[in-house]
This record gives structure tokens, sequence and C-alpha cells, in this order.
């Protein structure tokens, strides 16, 4: 079965990931989110293995959006990000 290119994932390993993430509606990572990322890994404890963590803070920074997730505590040591558990649930602002 060929792959998909840069993926490493089969259409039909795609297909139920597409359903729930459209392609069209995902978050740019551009130079701006990288930057940020890049001075989050360097500034916050833990930085190594923590990388995707830092993109999506980044991408919830440069838009000033909460980040929505279960994983608050994963978040907590980032300066000024807002996270929330639940789309209806009050945001959280971790300290810092």
């Amino acid at each position: 079965m060929p792959r998909s290119l840069g993926s490493g994932l089969g259409r039909e390993e795609l297909q139920p990931q597409e359903a729930l993430f459209p392609r069209e509606t995902a978050l740019e990572f551009g130079p701006e989110e990288a930057g940020l990322a890049a001075k989050l890994y360097r500034e916050v404890p833990r930085g190594r293995g923590r990388e995707i963590d830092l993109a999506i803070a980044a991408c919830a920074l440069t838009r000033e959006a909460t980040l929505w997730t279960l994983n608050v505590e994963d978040f907590a040591d980032i300066p000024g990000l807002v996270v929330s558990l639940s789309p209806h649930s009050s945001p959280l602002t971790p300290p810092g």
C-alpha cells in the first residue's frame, strides 16, 4: 500500500483523522509561531521533549486564544497561556 508523502500514514489511516480534524480547518504553523515556540523552548523549564506542546502553545499565544486541553499540567509553566479543561469551563490562567 503506498504511503502519502511526508506523513508516513496511508489513506485509510488518514480518513478517520480527516473526519475529526478536516485539513481546511488546521491552523498554520508559520514563522511567528516557530519563533515563539523556540523562545518558549529556551525559557521554560523542561523544554526538551515538549516540542509539540510548545508548538501548540505558541499557536494559541499568537492568536490570543484559549487552549482547550485535558492536560492542563503540561501547559502550566507557559507564561501568558490561558487554558481550559473543556469548552464549557472557565479558562484557567497558569501563574507566571
